[in-house]
């Protein structure tokens, strides 16, 4: 019998030590409310929202000309995240720069800013994405705005067209990548980027009961433990 409860704390112990060292070096910041910057979320690992995981988060592809260096820079580079927190409803990851002035550009400003993330949630729910920005352009200048998620394409967004409807990921998913590029150009006129938007749709899941088969197996297992520590105890 003592045997018998010594594995058993072990186990447990164990479970739970892993279980600690996962929250710890996985998704250890909040990202809710208020922004936070892309290096803040790249060094924790990842950011929690809701039921939600953001990981793998950078703009390190990202590239400026005759621009600001803060237009893509990680610490100005900012993500805020609203709306539902868990399924059903719509999560809206709206990307912006602490420096709004490094995105108001003038001349022969560009800046090509690429964030790239992946989307986790704690089921399958999942179904459709969108985007959407905040921008103006005058004369040459223009505000362009790509975006992909699991392989699928949005149709590009050029000032002064600022939204695309939804479109389905392609299934009902728990976990996907996604990329944005969202190029800013004056071309000797003027273009300013005010905030870009995703948004991603998630759905209702139905927990069914569980299947007569596994029930029976459940059931099994536990008159085996109550058997097997009654011999012991004997």
């Amino acid at each position: 019998m003592t045997t018998t409860l010594t594995v058993l704390r072990r186990v447990l112990l164990l479970g739970l030590a892993t279980m600690a060292l996962s929250s710890l070096s996985f998704a250890s910041i909040l990202c809710g409310g208020a922004p936070q910057t892309i290096s803040a979320i790249a060094a924790a690992g990842g950011c929690v929202y809701g039921t939600n995981t953001f990981s793998n988060v950078s703009i390190a592809t990202s590239v400026e000309f005759a621009a600001s260096p803060d237009a893509i820079d990680p610490t100005k580079v900012q993500l805020t995240l609203t709306g539902a927190t868990t399924n059903p409803g719509v999560v809206n990851v709206m990307l912006s720069d602490s420096n709004a002035a490094a995105w108001a550009l003038v001349g022969a400003m560009q800046f090509d800013l690429i964030l790239t993330y992946t989307v986790t949630g704690s089921a399958p729910y999942f179904t459709q994405f969108a985007n959407s920005f905040n921008g103006t352009s005058t004369g040459s200048g223009e505000v362009s705005y790509d975006k992909m998620a699991n392989g699928r394409i949005l149709p590009t967004l050029v000032t002064p067209s600022s939204s695309n409807a939804p479109m389905s990921l392609g299934g009902t998913l728990q976990t996907f990548g996604v990329t944005d590029n969202i190029i800013v150009h004056a071309s000797g006129s003027t273009a300013t980027l005010t905030n870009a938007t995703n948004s991603f749709t998630m759905i209702p899941i139905i927990i069914g009961t569980p299947e007569p088969m596994t029930s029976m197996l459940l059931g099994s297992g536990l008159l085996a433990l109550g058997f097997m520590l009654r011999c012991k105890r004997s």
